[in-house]
């Protein structure tokens, strides 16, 4: 007997049980409890979108309503999720995540198969990231969005290969104090 039964069919936690890659426990609650409810079962979580992990949104936040919401992370750039009961009552869809929706995620339970060096490389190159800001510039701008937003960029086999832009402060200070990517900045 699956675990999916004890989840209405259409809501988002239903649509995720069945649908993630691993086992997803029959009591975890309404979608704003799983974060808290993977983690008591062993799972490891993360404030990084990553393929193949679900997006936690809390309750009204982002959106949501009290019961939060859940989907599963289908690509990073753009943020896109597969999920149900969002767009279209009690259907399932896929969409790109609106800024505004983005603020609502609480976090992300990563699967067991997520290779846990690579969470520790995270955790490494954001302390890179930090230690360069440091240096250059004594205190992080308060026009720029935050570390994890600068610091990592994803994409590879299994949707996680973790880049350093450091560059990016650099751009920062050619941008003229506008948080660019180098390749929106003007050719020199």
């Amino acid at each position: 007997m699956s675990a999916c039964q004890w989840y209405n069919p259409g809501q988002c936690t239903r649509f995720c049980c069945d649908q993630w890659t691993d086992p997803v426990g029959a009591f975890w609650g309404n979608g704003a409890a799983w974060l808290e409810s993977a983690r008591k079962d062993g799972y490891s979580t993360t404030t990084i979108p990553t393929v193949g992990a679900i997006a936690v949104w809390g309750a009204n936040m982002g959106g949501t309503k009290a019961a939060g919401h859940v989907a599963i992370v289908k690509a990073v750039q753009p943020l896109t999720v597969a999920e149900s009961n969002w767009s279209v009552p009690l259907q399932p869809d896929v969409r790109i995540v609106s800024a505004y929706s983005q603020a609502g995620i609480i976090g992300y339970i990563l699967p067991h198969s997520f290779p846990e060096d690579h969470m520790a490389t995270i955790g490494q190159k954001r302390a890179d990231i930090e230690n360069f800001r440091v240096a250059a510039f004594g205190e992080w701008p308060p026009d720029l969005p935050s570390v994890d937003a600068y610091a990592v960029k994803i994409a590879d086999d299994f949707g996680n290969v973790l880049e350093v832009h450091q560059e990016l402060l650099n751009d920062y200070i050619a941008g003229g104090g506008k948080p660019l990517w180098r390749s929106q900045l003007p050719p020199a």
